[in-house]
């Protein structure tokens, strides 16, 4: 972690940059919260190797903030770029979002319209989107979801659906199926 630090003074100029913690939520991340005293900032670990798809990304970022759509762009280091190497690993530094997510089943008429009108500007400025980006989606199998579907029917089995995460799981499944 300190080659880490010293990597983002040398290229943000943050001198007396923390970690303040492993953020611990999230899908398939290993991020960080870290500050300088006096400002936080969100560290984000790139999950996959290949520069060409975090440019792509980052692109993308930009083109969606540049239409209106609030996007949390990465912070440029010195030398303008918006993500660096270190040890074989990509990071991105980001500004720390004060916020909520708001829960499931918590959501009002009003946030669920602010949702609505997001998605359509989303849908909007996507359709008019001339980016090159490789389209890293595979075709779908019936067959290769139906047994996929098939093995994870058969772990939540297992757990005779003992509690209401099993139960909500097996519903989900079970729609997947139908």
């Amino acid at each position: 972690m300190e080659s880490l630090l010293a990597k983002i003074f040398q290229l943000y100029g943050l001198r007396d940059l923390k970690v303040l913690e492993k953020v611990t939520k999230g899908f398939l991340s290993e991020n960080y919260t870290l500050t300088d005293g006096d400002k936080k900032y969100f560290l984000k670990k790139y999950r996959f190797d290949n520069e060409k798809r975090i440019r792509e990304i980052h692109s993308a970022k930009k083109y969606f903030a540049d239409g209106g759509i609030p996007v949390i762009l990465p912070i440029c280091s010195r030398n303008g770029a918006s993500f660096f190497a270190n040890e074989g690993n990509y990071y991105a530094l980001f500004p720390f979002v004060y916020g909520r997510q708001i829960e499931k089943n918590m959501h009002t008429k009003q946030s669920i319209d602010a949702l609505g009108i997001i998605l359509g500007l989303i849908h909007s400025r996507g359709k008019e989107s001339d980016l090159k980006i490789d389209d890293f989606f595979k075709p779908w199998s019936k067959e290769e979801s139906l047994n996929k579907i098939i093995a994870i029917e058969k772990k939540i089995k297992e757990t005779n659906l003992t509690t209401d995460f099993d139960k909500i799981a097996w519903q989900t499944i079970a729609l997947k199926k139908q």
